[in-house]
């Protein structure tokens, strides 16, 4: 079961690395979601790290 969620966190922090590099297109409320999908990134890894290291 820690193998599935890990690899779901995974694919998650995957999703949130594509949106991060997609906030860099001009709009006016790009730091917002920068910041949003960044932290959501290095969460995702952590919490990957975390459950596909044991």
């Amino acid at each position: 079961m820690k193998l599935i969620t890990g690899l779901l966190f995974v694919a998650l922090g995957l999703y949130c690395a594509l949106g991060f590099l997609h906030s860099f297109e001009p709009t006016d409320d790009a730091m917002v979601w920068r910041v949003g999908y960044g932290a959501a990134v290095l969460l995702c890894a952590w919490r990957a790290s975390r459950l596909l290291r044991r």
